[in-house]
């Protein structure tokens, strides 16, 4: 089963935390551009130019649905966010606010069809599921339509004539319109997770490299969770103390376990291992170094620290998800 994102905090709550901006780089994990990719169309997570076949493919779409749109939705509260400080600057120096509305569901007419064809589904389920995806993109075409009025006045320089009347009620409208899809979020994906308790029936076949690696992702991203919701627990509470032993519990055996992983990585094609192996460099090099710092919050009892930390992991654990993801995709699962 595919993973969904992490972590569905609206930033009027993260407001006061140092946004880190990270977005993924990619780059072609070949030698030479001239490579060749086949993709295997009966793959599950590959929903391509497909139609789901089975009630867990369908599930992996409406994953897709959720994943895409969360994605854009993010980076519209990022920029958003980011519009309301250029106003400060503008206000005090004189500085021309910008905000550009690039906002994109990745091929969101498959992901349509997909999804409001569901197959291998009771009726009830489908039309439970397809009501839900309905909705959510109807929320998704709400926010980017704001999104672009938004960025149309911004480009015309509109706030010049009302001094952000106007803009300051469209900045409103989009966290109205965001939190509104955070509900809808949560509601499908609690939805899709039972249903797939109900119906994924993948098992391991340790003969096979490409369903090891599989096995291997999904228990350490089962360990990066939660050390994702104990950081979280920690920071919305308030309440840091005994938090400091369980985390160092739980990064030692993430630790261990993604060690372990990368000496043995499964003997699959150069296209599916690059994602296996991006997903272990970034527990590597930034989910486990920033667990550290969190450890570190901890112990200083330090709640705003902890706060950065926690916006940190989120964004790494995201792109592991993104990197399992990827890897079924790639993989024809």
């Amino acid at each position: 089963m595919k993973k969904s994102y992490f972590g569905l905090l609206s930033l009027f709550l993260l407001s006061g935390l140092l946004l880190s901006g990270c977005e993924k780089l990619w780059e072609w994990p070949f030698g030479s551009e001239d490579s060749e990719i086949t993709y295997d169309d009966t793959g599950l997570g590959d929903y391509w130019g497909t139609s789901p076949t089975d009630a867990t493919s369908t599930l992996n779409r409406y994953t897709d649905l959720i994943n895409d749109v969360y994605e854009q939705i993010k980076y519209l509260e990022d920029d958003t966010y980011y519009f309301e400080a250029g106003i400060a600057d503008y206000d005090t120096y004189g500085y021309e606010p910008y905000f550009s509305c690039y906002y994109e569901i990745y091929d969101r007419d498959a992901l349509y069809d997909a999804t409001m064809n569901p197959v291998g589904l009771t009726v009830e389920e489908s039309a439970d599921l397809t009501a839900q995806a309905t909705a959510i993109f109807a929320a998704s075409d709400n926010a980017e339509g704001i999104c672009k009025e938004l960025g149309k006045y911004v480009t015309a320089q509109d706030y010049k004539d009302d001094d952000f009347a106007a803009g300051l009620i469209l900045i409103d409208e989009i966290y109205t319109q965001t939190d509104a899809y955070y509900d809808l979020h949560n509601a499908l994906l609690d939805k899709i997770d039972t249903l797939f308790d109900a119906y994924n029936t993948w098992e391991v076949d340790i003969s096979d490299p490409t369903s090891v690696g599989i096995d291997n992702m999904n228990k350490d991203l089962d360990k990066a969770e939660a050390v994702l919701d104990l950081v979280e627990d920690a920071y919305l509470e308030g309440s840091m103390e005994g938090k400091t032993a369980e985390l160092q519990a739980l990064y030692d055996e993430l630790s261990v376990s993604a060690t372990d992983h990368t000496s043995n990585a499964p003997d699959v094609s150069d296209y599916v291992i690059y994602y296996y192996e991006d997903f272990y460099s970034l527990v590597d090099g930034s989910f486990l170094p920033t667990t550290k710092r969190a450890l570190r919050s901890l112990e200083n009892s330090d709640l705003d620290a902890l706060g950065t930390d926690y916006y940190d992991i989120l964004d790494t654990y995201n792109l592991l998800v993104d990197d399992y993801n990827y890897y079924l995709d790639s993989s024809g699962y």
